[in-house]
């Protein structure tokens, strides 16, 4: 179970990302064979997909500049209309 297995090696997750190193890439290191399985999600479409590699704050910023745009477009959708009451 992946669970476990993480909770069962937070000493060993610690040690690694103490000296600057990813995890997933240190067991990458040790366990070659399992390369293609560890990085599958880049294989295909995804990977064509992606062009740069952002800051958080970037993507962060864009998102939202993202958000904001869509909330002022539908907000023009919206039209008003005069109660009958």
């Amino acid at each position: 179970m992946i669970g476990n297995r993480e909770e069962n090696r937070q000493a060993e997750i610690r040690e690694l990302t103490s000296k600057g190193l990813i995890p997933h890439d240190h067991e990458m290191q040790k366990h070659p064979e399992k390369f293609m399985e560890g990085r599958a999600w880049l294989i295909g479409r995804v990977s064509a997909l992606i062009h740069d590699i952002l800051p958080a704050k970037v993507i962060i910023d864009n998102m939202v500049e993202d958000a904001s745009k869509m909330l002022l477009e539908g907000s023009s959708l919206v039209t008003s209309s005069k109660s009958k009451l």
